[in-house]
């Protein structure tokens, strides 16, 4: 399968309606969006991709040789660590494996392959648990506040939730040393480069920095200091 967006010096932003589905290989009723992709052989790559899987679709047994790392857009993902609802934020180690499916209402899942840090441990937790999300207050800006998913203890890689109220952004936002992925999980903003609904996905090289206005209450994913690629 051929490459896509490789250059990762360079600022890439894709909305999701505007790319097209593609069917896995030899995987029924499974498809993917691409968003980036360094393909190794075969069918197996570094990708950040959005996959779809139908009503009671399987995927077969698979090693994660690079590791895992996925949120649950809509529907219900499953495999041997339970049933993975809406809001669930999951990473499979290096080394894991499973043999996922779905139930009658199908899932689409944000997923990023072979990204890990080989000593990277498993981490489960869901947006939805209140008991479980804690939301900081940002110190930079009264209108943000952050909750963090992950942060390696071996790598400068941190991924959390923006939660933003409408308005201008106090300050800029720099992406920093390993640069910054931002999904845009509900709401919009814009900049004084373009609009970004939901479903849009940016990716910012180090020293990147943009204004946004919120336009309506958004959460973002944000994951950062994950750049040059790490392969396990």
């Amino acid at each position: 399968m051929v490459n896509v967006d490789t250059n990762f010096s360079a600022r890439v932003v894709k909305r999701l309606a505007d790319v097209e589905w593609r069917a896995a290989p030899k995987v029924s009723g499974v498809h993917r969006r691409l968003l980036d992709r360094i393909t190794f052989h075969d069918d197996v790559a570094r990708a950040t991709s959005v996959v779809r899987y139908d009503a009671n679709a399987k995927f077969p047994f698979h090693t994660h040789h690079g590791g895992e790392e996925y949120f649950v857009l809509d529907g219900h993902f499953c495999d041997k660590d339970g049933d993975h609802g809406p809001g669930t934020y999951i990473r499979n180690p290096c080394g894991s494996s499973h043999e996922p499916w779905t139930r009658e209402d199908g899932c689409t899942i944000f997923v990023k392959l072979i990204q890990m840090h080989k000593d990277d441990p498993f981490v489960k937790t869901s947006f939805y648990d209140e008991a479980e999300r804690q939301w900081e207050r940002s110190a930079d800006d009264p209108l943000l506040e952050t909750s963090l998913l992950f942060k390696s203890p071996l790598t400068k890689e941190v991924v959390r939730l923006y939660r933003w109220q409408p308005g201008e952004a106090s300050r800029p936002i720099v992406s920093p040393d390993g640069g910054m992925e931002i999904y845009v999980l509900s709401g919009h903003f814009t900049d004084k480069d373009g609009e970004y609904g939901d479903h849009t996905w940016l990716r910012l090289p180090v020293g990147f920095s943009f204004l946004p206005t919120i336009h309506a209450a958004s959460m973002w994913y944000v994951r950062t200091g994950a750049f040059p690629v790490i392969s396990c």
